[in-house]
């Protein structure tokens, strides 16, 4: 781990600006910012020289609270070094202020035809500092080593990830539409695309985790969600298609899906039995429901078992998808279980859902629209739209506590599943960000990003903003904790696939 330093600067004289520059709104364009970063001191792996069409690249991120400072049309400044020189990168046009922080990337970069790609190798984030006219303020940070940390495989068009059983699972669309892929993985990645029998599936919407049930025990098993329905993949077995509903009806375009299974004993019997919560909020049916079966997840439409499903899709004054996300827990004893779903919507916001409603012999929106229903719980009156949930165990108080991510920041609840909700609180920092989805850990850990940024709050530390990752994702399309590797998170973008171990960067 290299410790490096960055001076910065603070001018009122307008300075020489590398590569390109911005003034906001309302600065003054004689009020500016400069960065020397000792790249000399600094091995890069790849390349010797200054960038022309490859080679070394500094990225800058600028921030005024948790506001983002765009440059022009890019959201960032760089600049190209040869190592054995100091680099310099200019931001002019800055107002004062005293709650500015940038972050540093530096890394290599190869230009093609068809894609920029950046690979970082170290990274840096300031402490707050102020920029007042006249003054000159030195802001010292170390910029640490992720060469080994941080590792990025293409895989064009991936949408969702997966870790089970050891096994990495990466889905890709195809690029002109029709069918979607399914392939176990490595990191550094190589595919091995996993075969599916029977009909196709359609367009992938997500990866998520299933259970097979036996005398022997527990064992999950892959779910891919798709706009024909659900499949699943049996170890060592290619992918089949898993019956959601009974009777060959029609199957469910599924966004996402989550699984508990329990094994109960009863009079002295043991009775294993699953809940499957989904949502779906692709294609032209919009719909939320699930499956409760006292064996497991069906693999035949002539399973007793159906899919309970509301149909939302009618709806009129909502616009946009009216269900926005999903999360899934349990509580309780081996028992008397309960499995609650929380569903963010548009139609009466943020809602817990009973797992007892899905036994119910029909599902009908009165359900969900009315207050009086003993199934529901309705969260957080009042607060902004939410569109993003996770669910985290608290290792002090035993409980789970709740995630809900908007287009101005993440709140938290503690304790999701006690009889009476607390009001939700504002997680500091993360206020006017706009957040797309949330994803826990066993450990607590939590992440989540917004349209440009990663972000991720590793338990009992301060929160981490990653704005190069998108610099080599691309467009984030999902983000999961690895299951078998402590703090190490998988990202997913239209460019490939990520895997980023978080210790690392604290």
């Amino acid at each position: 781990m290299k410790k490096l330093f960055i001076i910065a600067t603070f001018a009122v004289a307008f300075a020489l600006v590398l590569n390109s520059c911005s003034s906001p709104m309302g600065s003054s364009s004689s009020s500016g910012i400069t960065f020397t970063i000792p790249t000399s001191t600094l091995t890069m792996p790849t390349s010797s020289v200054a960038r022309a069409i490859s080679g070394n690249e500094v990225r800058l991120w600028l921030y005024d609270g948790t506001t983002l400072y765009p440059n022009g049309l890019k959201i960032y400044w760089s600049a190209p070094f040869t190592p054995g020189s100091n680099t310099s990168v200019t931001i002019n046009g800055i107002p004062d202020g005293a709650n500015y922080h940038i972050v540093v990337a530096v890394g290599t970069i190869s230009i093609s035809l068809t894609s920029i790609d950046f690979s970082p190798t170290a990274f840096a984030s300031s402490d707050r500092f102020s920029i007042s006219s006249g003054a000159t303020t030195n802001v010292s940070l170390t910029l640490k080593d992720i060469s080994q940390s941080f590792v990025f495989a293409s895989l064009p068009d991936a949408i969702s990830v997966e870790e089970l059983n050891g096994t990495l699972y990466a889905a890709s669309n195809s690029l002109t539409g029709g069918t979607g892929t399914v392939s176990s993985c490595t990191v550094p990645l190589t595919t091995t695309s996993l075969s599916i029998s029977g009909s196709t599936p359609g367009l992938i919407r997500s990866l998520s985790e299933g259970y097979s049930l036996s005398s022997t025990g527990i064992t999950p098993f892959l779910l891919v969600n798709t706009s024909q329905g659900v499949y699943q993949q049996n170890p060592g077995t290619p992918l089949a298609l898993v019956a959601p509903v009974n009777n060959n009806l029609t199957q469910p375009d599924v966004t996402w899906s989550g699984a508990a299974t329990w094994t109960t004993v009863t009079n002295g019997v043991t009775v294993p039995f699953s809940v499957y919560f989904y949502t779906s909020s692709s294609g032209a049916s919009f719909s939320l429901g699930g499956l409760y079966d006292a064996n497991e997840l069906p693999t035949s439409s002539t399973s007793t078992a159906a899919w309970r499903t509301v149909n939302v899709s009618n709806l009129t004054g909502i616009i946009g998808n009216p269900i926005l996300d999903f999360a899934l827990t349990t509580t309780g004893s081996a028992s008397s279980p309960t499995i609650y779903g929380f569903f963010a919507t548009r139609l009466v916001g943020t809602v817990r859902v009973n797992s007892d409603w899905l036994q119910q012999t029909t599902l009908q929106l009165s359900d969900l629209l009315s207050n009086s229903s003993s199934y529901f719980t309705y969260i957080g009156a009042g607060m902004p739209l939410v569109q993003a949930l996770g669910l985290a165990p608290d290792s002090v108080t035993g409980t789970q506590t709740l995630y809900l991510g908007t287009a101005g920041g993440v709140y938290t609840i503690p304790d999701a599943t006690a009889t009476t909700l607390a009001t939700p609180v504002l997680v500091n920092g993360t206020q006017g960000i706009d957040i797309q989805r949330i994803v826990t850990d066993a450990a607590g850990d939590v992440a989540f990003y917004s349209p440009v940024d990663l972000f991720v709050l590793p338990v009992g530390k301060p929160l981490l903003r990653l704005p190069f990752v998108t610099s080599t994702v691309g467009i984030i399309h999902d983000v999961r904790w690895s299951p078998s590797t402590s703090g190490t998170l998988y990202i997913v973008g239209n460019r490939g696939v990520a895997q980023l171990a978080v210790g690392s960067l604290e």
